[in-house]
């Protein structure tokens, strides 16, 4: 079992912020280059990381939410894969967390959920993402990771059984060796499917990658201002993320709408939850209202005070894992942080 499966239903986590907004404040394109930044600079990342690990993040997320092939190509870097995982991996391994996530976003293909070959497609988008992180990269193709050699590239098998046998995952299992976080050299503790916003994008990643990875997963799916899914309910969500080990929710809503839904999802799961509340830089303005404790509209976070409020309030809703992203900075992150100080979670 996985390190970070011991602590489901016990203690409160806090996840790190995405460090792009962190980056882009440094003058970083991270429209056009922030997967080559991260691998040819990656002490870069590794500052980032590291102030977030200082603010108390619990698991620290690798900078690579654009990995999927068809994201990379964009950079031209479709063949740079698993150099991109490596990199973003000792990133965060070089500030030693208690536990290790890795994102994978989005791949971006247009998809149509009645075509077979459009399904297929994106679901080999995923697999390919998550065959990164064995360190067999993009080119490894679709064979099994027994055609390349068990325990070939990082670490050993994230997707073995905990009695050291190899689960068959239709055939296309992976050589990655030790459970990870299971103490045998693996680096990470579990893969990170995030920012789907269709309930079918969501069950295509989920197909892909577990084709090849059968250790813990985490999901989540993006809100509106609401906290409402893209033309589905909550059920439907939660039912997307059902080969998830964790379901979560993305979104910039205010605390009531969050805990609303994560309540819906805590009646329909025994699964963790994770909760990523999206925030916006505030403006001077808004600082200064802030300070003065009225409410700002349009930007429910506009100080790291706020997002402590809100934890406690999602903790009794029923969440686990707690993070903020959008324009968060560290001190974001360290709100969390105090706010889960030795709580555990309801459920």
């Amino acid at each position: 079992m996985a390190d970070i499966q011991l602590r489901f239903h016990h203690d409160m986590l806090v996840l790190s912020a995405p460090i792009d907004y962190a980056l882009a404040r440094q003058g970083v394109d991270v429209h056009e280059d922030f997967e080559f930044t991260s691998l040819i600079e990656p002490e870069m990342a590794a500052d980032a990381l590291r102030l977030e690990a200082l603010a108390g993040a619990h698991c620290l997320v690798t900078a690579t939410e654009g990995i999927c092939p068809a994201r990379l190509a964009h950079a031209r870097m479709e063949d740079r894969a698993a150099d991109v995982a490596t990199a973003a991996l000792a990133s965060v391994n070089a500030n030693n967390p208690q536990h290790v996530l890795c994102e994978i976003g989005p791949c971006g293909l247009p998809l149509d959920p009645s075509s077979k070959a459009s399904l297929k497609q994106t679901a080999q988008q995923y697999e390919a993402a998550a065959r990164a992180f064995a360190g067999e990269g993009l080119g490894a193709g679709h064979e099994t990771g027994a055609e390349h050699g068990a325990g070939a590239g990082v670490g050993k098998s994230a997707g073995s059984l905990s009695d050291g046998s190899h689960s068959e995952l239709s055939g296309a299992s992976l050589g990655f060796g030790a459970v990870p976080g299971s103490g045998e050299g693996a680096p990470f503790d579990a893969l990170f499917l995030n920012g789907m916003r269709t309930e079918a994008d969501m069950r295509c990643a989920i197909e892909g990658v577990r084709k090849v990875y059968d250790g813990p997963l985490f999901a989540s799916m993006d809100a509106n201002e609401q906290g409402e899914f893209d033309r589905m309910t909550v059920q439907q969500a939660v039912e997307a993320m059902r080969g998830a080990d964790v379901v979560g929710i993305r979104s910039s809503a205010a605390p009531e709408a969050l805990c609303a839904a994560v309540r819906q999802m805590a009646q329909l799961t025994e699964a963790p939850i994770l909760v990523q509340i999206r925030v916006k830089a505030p403006t001077a303005q808004e600082k200064k209202r802030a300070s003065l404790g009225g409410p700002v509209p349009g930007n429910p976070y506009p100080m790291p005070d706020a997002l402590a409020d809100a934890a406690l309030q999602l903790r009794a809703a029923g969440a686990q894992f707690l993070r903020a992203c959008g324009e968060a900075t560290p001190a974001y992150t360290g709100a969390l942080a105090v706010a889960a100080l030795g709580r555990d979670c309801v459920r």
